[in-house]
């Protein structure tokens, strides 16, 4: 399989193979070109298309593409959860530590954060870089939700009930 960008998709390019198309079809987004022959998955989906097909070959931008969307969906993880009293850092190790003491995060928001381990602690670096290089000017800032951060949660919910949960909750008590 080749995966390449194409008009602000992600074209994926193979031979006719039932698992793969599958697979494919599992991506929100994903549609057939039946004229060229090739599959197509929003940009915002790359990484599910990565997760499905790590052993595809990626260009350049395939891969940039795959990065941006796990970068958003950890921005957004973040977020949402520091907006709620939750906060990151990293120790003298570099390893991520999660102040939770309010244990507002449930399992599912547990494993999320697991699962995005390596893309927080990438931004919680570039966070102390920026911050470090941007004159004080006062002690509060306001993250306003982009609309990235609305997807992604959209989307969060979303696979958590094709996984089966019934109920999402991120908090306890919510």
């Amino acid at each position: 399989m080749l995966v390449t960008v194409d008009n602000g998709e992600l074209r994926l390019t193979f031979g006719y193979d039932k698992l793969a198309i599958e697979k494919v079809k599992l991506i929100g987004g994903a549609r057939w070109d039946k004229e060229r022959k090739v599959w197509f998955v929003p940009l915002g989906n790359a990484h599910l298309v990565m997760k499905r097909f790590p052993d595809a070959s990626y260009s350049p931008e395939a891969i940039a593409a795959v990065l941006e969307a796990e970068n958003a969906i950890a921005r957004g993880l973040m977020g949402w959860l520091e907006r709620n009293g939750v906060r990151f850092a990293l120790d003298g190790d570099g390893d991520l530590v999660v102040d939770d003491t309010m244990k507002h995060m449930s399992d599912v928001a547990w494993d999320l954060v697991d699962g995005y381990t390596p893309e927080i602690k990438r931004l919680l670096g570039e966070r102390v870089i920026t911050e470090l290089s941007q004159p004080a000017r006062n002690n509060s800032v306001t993250i306003e939700p982009t609309k990235g951060d609305k997807l992604i949660h959209a989307g969060i919910q979303n696979a958590a009930k094709r996984a089966g949960y019934t109920q999402l909750s991120f908090f306890e008590g919510e």
